[in-house]
């Protein structure tokens, strides 16, 4: 079963998205076209010299970045923005070195330690960041589990994660212990929504500063100089569309009951059931154990419609930030991570007309354009109006092979359990198209959308913007050396 149509849209935007957000939060970016010598300093020769205190501080912003002290360099932005509350400089290098401490955060310290059995909050500086931490030694070829001989990250790290080396090995031992019901998580995931609102807020503070050029990150702190990041406003306008389309995501999700448990989902009982065990059910897998009991459960009731009109609002930001990333990439006078340049003007306006018909179809019907063969009217206000959309207990999320949900396959060549199932066409029309996707003269999966380089689709784009950027990526974290 394929992905609703919209939803192909919103992904392929969000690869493009996503992939910068994971290059700044966990330091996988670069860009080292420019060589610089020593530190480098933050205003180019094109921008207009800074006086003494402000090349100073961002001088030693970035010096404590190039040695790993990530909390060092975003304290020295704070206290430089208390200073001036209006530095675009020292905004925009608060909100990107607390995207890199993301996990330091209290909201995600207090869901790590009461949501997720943490023992203690994580020292991203050192654990991530630091000298013998993740991505110094996954930047040497180093993997997350032991192989032969060879020590993995896990256990050189082991004594500074807070969690045990036998939690660590896999999700059944990860979960096992967490029994309360997701609803917990859930409300603190709320909180760390909310949180990310602060930093959105110094991004925009950024790009609103006329003397604003770029921010630079060198690629020192990820351990690797080809991964030095030259963030203008098109990239912090790009950050700000990740924020506000993970927010919209927590305040979605969150709208609805949780009252399942990880445990109870994913924990190790489900590989030795006994016969006398109330959950038994003959032939099951554990794979088995956990559809049939997520499916149970997800989207079933809402428990806090409010959080619906929050999510159409973050996601309505974050489709605005994208424009903005757009428009700002195309306007952009100085060399960024970005590779705007070599972006065609012709394809970033069909993609920014796409991505406002999207915004229009939050609030009502709206024809979506360049799609083929046929028609394409989307209307995503059901998802978020009149408390939202649910399931109805007699329609199962999932079946399996040869059967209803729940009933025994008893081919013994089908001994993979995760394929024994499939998505139930019934209930994703029910539930995601019904209401909210019209096509006139097409059918749904041959849709199209002729959308970036040569009438591609959108993640076309991902490779005229980032050019050798992904390559410099994968040879540096995902490559043997």
């Amino acid at each position: 079963m394929n992905k609703p149509f919209h939803f192909q849209i919103l992904f392929r935007w969000r690869g493009v998205s996503v992939a910068i957000a994971l290059l700044i939060l966990m330091g996988l970016g670069g860009c080292g076209a420019d060589e610089m010598d020593g530190t480098a300093n933050a205003v180019e020769n094109d921008a207009a010299a800074p006086d003494a205190d402000e090349a100073n501080a961002i001088h030693a912003a970035e010096a404590a970045l190039e040695e790993h002290r990530v909390g060092d360099a975003r304290d020295i932005y704070a206290q430089h923005l208390d200073t001036d509350p209006d530095h675009g400089m020292a905004a925009a290098g608060l909100a990107v070195t607390e995207l890199l401490l993301l996990l330091e955060m209290d909201e995600v310290t207090k869901l790590l330690i009461e949501n997720l059995g943490a023992s203690s909050a994580l020292d991203a500086d050192d654990v991530i960041y630091g000298e013998g931490g993740y991505l110094y030694w996954a930047s040497r070829g180093a993997r997350w589990h032991d192989d032969g001989q060879y020590d993995g990250i896990q256990s050189i790290l082991a004594d500074d994660l807070p969690w045990s080396s036998d939690r660590l090995e896999a999700v059944p031992f990860f979960v096992d212990g967490l029994g309360e019901p997701m609803h917990k998580l859930m409300r603190q995931l709320v909180t760390v929504a909310n949180a990310l609102g602060g930093i959105d807020h110094n991004l925009q503070a950024a790009i609103d500063d006329p003397a604003f050029n770029r921010l630079y990150v060198p690629g020192q702190v990820f351990h690797d100089a080809d991964l030095t990041l030259r963030l203008g406003r098109s990239e912090l306008a790009t950050l700000r569309s990740i924020i506000g389309m993970v927010r919209g995501a927590i305040y979605f999700v969150a709208a609805y009951e949780h009252d399942w448990s990880l445990e109870e989902a994913f924990g190790t009982w489900r590989f030795d059931v006994s016969l006398d065990d109330s959950s038994y059910v003959q032939g099951f897998g554990p794979v088995d154990y956990t559809v049939d009991y997520l499916d149970r459960h997800l989207f079933r009731d809402i428990a806090n419609a409010d959080r619906l009109a929050a999510s159409r609002s973050a996601f309505r930001d974050s489709i605005d930030h994208a424009r903005s990333a757009i428009r700002h990439g195309l306007e952009e006078p100085y060399s960024t991570t970005l590779a705007w340049d070599d972006v065609d003007g012709d394809d970033a306006y069909e993609l920014d007309t796409l991505l406002d018909a999207l915004g229009e179809a939050l609030d009502g019907p709206s024809e979506i354009p360049f799609t083929e063969p046929g028609t394409v009217t989307l209307d995503l206000s059901p998802l978020f109006e009149d408390d939202g959309r649910t399931l109805d207990e007699e329609t199962p999320w999932f079946l399996r092979q040869n059967g209803v949900n729940g009933a025994i396959d008893s081919d013994p060549s089908l001994s993979n359990a995760d394929e024994l199932w499939s998505l139930n066409d019934e209930a994703f029309e029910t539930f995601w198209i019904d209401g909210v996707l019209e096509i006139s003269g097409g059918d749904r999966d041959d849709l199209h959308v002729g959308v970036g380089p040569d009438g591609d689709d959108t993640s076309a784009f991902v490779d005229v913007l980032f050019g050798s950027y992904l390559d410099t990526v994968e040879d540096v974290y995902f490559s043997t050396r």
